[in-house]
């Protein structure tokens, strides 16, 4: 365990999240692919499974090659990668299968204090060939400590008096609300 504590950076944290464009693709034909996503879009069908079995971060974590201990909320919409710019049509010009490059990944040290409310993506914002892939986290925040020490003693008074009153109503705002919400947006 130890030695998974010194190479491992994020096993030093009780909840860490992984966002970005991982670049991962679809291992699929693109006409299947295509098909598949105008099928769903007609149907509203909320599986995309037919897709993220094929997925490589999926099988790439499925068989514990990657992101080991991370987990990621079920895809039920559809690939937000490659777009043409300024539109919702797939990539014309390099033919790239459609694929979930952009993902949101979490882990947490404690397993119910980390769970996905919504994971999605902004099908009409079109400035980029990626769709930007949005979750919502409830997650369990526990109080950090209060006897470090601020500066050294060397501070000024007056700011150090007002950061305790926003600190005093701030722990008394998220003792009352139990759990946090935590927003990711890529």
């Amino acid at each position: 365990m130890f030695l998974l504590y010194i190479l491992d950076v994020t096993s030093r944290f009780d909840c860490v999240f992984w966002c970005g464009d991982l670049n991962f693709r679809v291992m699929h034909d693109r006409p299947s692919v295509l098909s598949f996503v105008e099928e769903k879009v007609r149907s509203a069908r909320p599986s995309c499974s037919f897709l993220v079995k094929r997925d490589q971060l999926h099988k790439a974590m499925e068989e514990g090659r990657a992101f080991h201990g991370f987990k990621e909320s079920v895809i039920h919409f559809i690939p937000s990668y490659k777009f043409d710019v300024g539109t919702s049509t797939f990539n014309s010009s390099k033919l790239r299968v459609p694929s979930y490059t952009d993902r949101i990944l979490y882990r947490s040290r404690e397993k119910s204090s980390v769970s996905c409310l919504r994971y999605n993506a902004v099908p009409n914002i079109s400035t980029s060939d990626h769709k930007p892939v949005y979750a919502v986290f409830k997650a369990t925040i526990k109080p950090g400590r209060d006897n470090v020490p601020l500066a050294a003693g060397m501070f000024k008074r007056d700011v150090y008096l007002e950061a305790i009153k926003r600190r005093s109503k701030f722990l008394e705002v998220r003792h009352n609300q139990g759990q946090s919400t935590i927003c990711s947006v890529m």
